[in-house]
C-alpha cells in the first residue's frame, strides 16, 4: 500500500496540530499516513509530549531555537535516516496551521506525479484565496505572478516557487532534491527548496482545483500587521519576518553570482517600500 509520510515542523500550538491531525486521519483514503512532528520548543510541554504517543505520529525534538528551516531539516534528514520509502511513496512538508477539507486529501496526493513537486490552492480560514507560490517574470527586476482562481475544475498551473503549507512530492523526488539550505533560518526556505528542486530539473505546480485551508491569524510579522515606520524598518532585521534583509540575501545569493544577488535584492526591497508606501497613504 502506498503510504505519505507528512513532515510538520511545530512551535506551541498545540490545538492547531491536533486540528491538522485530525483534518487528515478523518478521510476515507486508500494509503496509509505517517506524521513526523518535529518540534522546536524546549520547554518543558509541548507538542513533542501531546503527541508522541499517538499512533501513526513519530515525534522527534531539536533543541530549540531550529526555527522553521531548522525543524524542517531535521525532518527531512530524520526521513532519510529512519525511512525505508517505496517509490510510490509520498512525502508532505506542511505547516500544523492548515487543515485539508474532506475529499480533498486524496485528489490531491493523486495527482503528484514523478519528478514534480505540487501544492494545492490555499484559502483562509475567512475563505479568502491567498498564495500557493509564484511565477517569476524576470530576477531584475523583481517580478513575480501569484496565481489565483477561485473554487476551479482540476488542472496543474506551472510555477517557480513553492510555499510549504503543504507541498507534496513523491519521495523519490525528494531524494533527488535534498534539504534546504543550512544557511537559512525562519523564512526563504520552501523558496531556497524549490529552486534547489528546479536546478535538478524538477517541475513545481500549483494543483487547482484542489484546496487546503490554513489558519492565518498568528504567524509572524505580517506586511498587514505592521502599524507604524518604525516597525517597517525593524522588519528588516527581525527573524519572524519575510522582509529580513539577512536571509533574503542568504537565500538569493545560494543561488546567484554576487553581483546579480546584489540587483536582485535591492529590487525585492524597493519592492517592499513600494508596497509599504501606497498601503500608508492610499
Amino acid at each position: 500500500m502506498k503510504k505519505v509520510y507528512i513532515i510538520v515542523p511545530v512551535f506551541k500550538r498545540e490545538n492547531l496540530t491536533e486540528n491538522f491531525i485530525e483534518s487528515i486521519l478523518s478521510q476515507s483514503l486508500s494509503f496509509d499516513i505517517e506524521f513526523i512532528i518535529v518540534d522546536d520548543d524546549h520547554e518543558l510541554y509541548g507538542n513533542y509530549e501531546r503527541f508522541a504517543k499517538e499512533k501513526k505520529v513519530t515525534c522527534i525534538k531539536t533543541h530549540g531555537n531550529a526555527w522553521w528551516c531548522g525543524t524542517v531539516r531535521q525532518g527531512i534528514d530524520y526521513f532519510y535516516s529512519k525511512v525505508e520509502f517505496g517509490s510510490d511513496d509520498i512525502v508532505v512538508i506542511a505547516n500544523n496551521d492548515v487543515t485539508v477539507p474532506q475529499g480533498e486529501l486524496s485528489k490531491i496526493i493523486e495527482n503528484v506525479g514523478c519528478n514534480e513537486i505540487c501544492h494545492p490552492q490555499t484559502f483562509t480560514n475567512r475563505n479568502v484565496e491567498i498564495s500557493s507560490g509564484a511565477k517569476v517574470i524576470t530576477w531584475f527586476p523583481f517580478i513575480t505572478k501569484h496565481p489565483k482562481f477561485g473554487r476551479a475544475s482540476l488542472d496543474k498551473i506551472p510555477i517557480d516557487l513553492c510555499t510549504a503549507r503543504f507541498m507534496c512530492m513523491h519521495a523519490t523526488t525528494l531524494s533527488k532534491v535534498g534539504n534546504i539550505s543550512n544557511n537559512l533560518l525562519q523564512y526563504q526556505g520552501d523558496y531556497d527548496f524549490s529552486l534547489i528542486a528546479k536546478s535538478k530539473g524538477i517541475t513545481i505546480n500549483i494543483i487547482k482545483g484542489a484546496y487546503c485551508q490554513v489558519y492565518d491569524d498568528d504567524t509572524g510579522l505580517k506586511s498587514e500587521n505592521i502599524t507604524s515606520f518604525s516597525q517597517f524598518l525593524s522588519s528588516f532585521y527581525e527573524i519572524r519576518s519575510s522582509n529580513n534583509l539577512k536571509y533574503r540575501w542568504r537565500f538569493v545569493r545560494n543561488h546567484f553570482s554576487f553581483l546579480s544577488s546584489v540587483f536582485i535584492i535591492f529590487s525585492m526591497v524597493s519592492n517592499i517600500v513600494a508596497r509599504y508606501v501606497v498601503k500608508r497613504f492610499k
